[in-house]
């Protein structure tokens, strides 16, 4: 039996949902090839360990992988975590998705995260083999996650589990479930490994941008944001604001979406705090001229201004902005006879 323990978050979805999961449904935030990975059957056991505090929205995507209807059964609250126990139709064993605690999530996932999820295996597999007799030691481990610190922290576990491969989920291919690599080898170091439809492994150079090693930089120093205050309640609200006032029957509305969505995120998630590594040039996204237009059209987009003005008044996401606007918007910028009230 194999047994296959998956992140969540650009892990299994193609964007980051948990600052604002409103926006994404499992309808079309699911990588593809994912499905070949994640099994639940007599001779395959899927969990989840992501740092999420609702189960349910993580429910929502996993039966629409397994196209199978998950049904609560209970759920085993830790002290910094929670496992929800699910029955899965016509499967014998259960699916296990472990959470954050709702309840003092702030000081219970910096507990967590100091060891990765490590917490949050370790309490799968103690359920596995505690409730149906499935002892670890005895079978295949995998896990993927798309943090490289978490893949680190997991290969410790390896004098408790024996057998366990970690995998290195590439975060920018968000469109496809690709592993980066296993375990850094020599061989497959600045490799992507992708799995084809037949199984066969395809492996092709991956050299990261300047933009891409600072998300690493980030993702590695990073504390985590949750949106309890009042105003970070409002930032959230502009965000979504900016979000839906797209025009979905404007010509550039791919592209302007494209944008916005790079623009929230890069402000929204817990990975672009400090501001120490100059970003990559913005127009990695303003490279022709659709991608030149759109930009000037956000640059008189109303919601555009406010959410970028709001956010200017958030130290943590000021800095951001700043890298972001430097580098990408100023171009346009300096055309303009006088600058938008959000230059920096």
């Amino acid at each position: 039996m194999y047994i296959r323990v998956f992140d969540f978050d650009q892990t299994i979805t193609k964007h980051h949902t948990f600052q604002t999961p409103s926006l994404f449904h499992s309808d079309n935030n699911i990588k593809i090839g994912i499905d070949e990975f994640f099994l639940h059957d007599k001779e395959n056991v899927s969990a989840i360990a992501t740092y999420h505090d609702n189960q349910e929205y993580v429910k929502s995507y996993i039966e629409k992988i397994l196209n199978k209807k998950l049904t609560l059964q209970n759920t085993i609250d830790y002290e910094n975590d929670r496992l929800s126990v699910y029955t899965v139709d016509k499967e014998t064993i259960p699916l296990l998705i472990s959470t954050v605690q709702p309840e003092n999530y702030n000081s219970s996932v910096e507990i967590l995260t100091s060891e990765g999820k490590n917490t949050q295996i370790r309490h799968i597999l103690d359920y596995l083999k505690k409730n149906h007799s499935i002892n670890y030691q005895n079978h295949e481990i995998h896990f993927y996650d798309d943090s490289e610190f978490n893949i680190t922290a997991a290969e410790k576990l390896t004098d408790m589990i024996s057998k366990i491969k970690c995998h290195l989920i590439d975060k920018y291919k968000p469109n496809q479930f690709s592993i980066k690599s296993i375990k850094e080898e020599s061989t497959l170091k600045n490799k992507i490994i992708n799995t084809k439809s037949n199984g066969e492994l395809e492996i092709f150079d991956n050299c990261p941008t300047q933009y891409e090693r600072a998300l690493d930089y980030y993702a590695k120093r990073s504390s985590f944001f949750t949106p309890r205050t009042p105003k970070e309640s409002e930032y959230r609200k502009k965000a979504y604001l900016l979000f839906k006032s797209i025009p979905k029957d404007h010509e550039l509305y791919e592209t302007i979406f494209s944008i916005v969505k790079h623009f929230a995120i890069a402000t929204d998630t817990y990975r672009l705090y400090k501001g120490e590594i100059e970003m990559d040039k913005y127009d990695k996204y303003c490279q022709n001229d659709k991608e030149r237009r759109a930009v000037q059209f956000l640059l008189q987009h109303k919601e555009f201004i406010e959410f970028v003005n709001f956010a200017k008044t958030m130290e943590h996401y000021k800095l951001s902005l700043e890298n972001l606007i430097r580098a990408g918007f100023n171009e346009f910028i300096e055309e303009r006879e006088s600058k938008p009230s959000f230059s920096m």
